[in-house]
């Protein structure tokens, strides 16, 4: 996820400008936190991760996550 920048690496088909973020909108946030709760906080630790280790190189984040936690109808 750290080459979203980096489109000549090769490594994934969704990109994004050098200084710019991929948003991943997480829909029914609230019951993924709930039932699948291990798979929830490895998508918050691993973007944060990939984030931190831009940021230690010198290069701004890339990803951000944004939750909809509306309950399916």
């Amino acid at each position: 996820m750290s080459s979203l920048s980096d489109p000549e690496d090769g490594m994934t088909t969704v990109t994004c400008a050098k200084g710019q973020m991929v948003m991943l909108q997480v829909e029914y946030a609230a019951e993924l936190k709930a039932n699948h709760r291990d798979l929830y906080e490895a998508l918050v630790e691993c973007t944060a991760f990939v984030n931190w280790r831009l940021i230690e190189v010198g290069e701004p984040p890339v990803l951000a996550l944004s939750f909809n936690a509306q309950q399916p109808t």
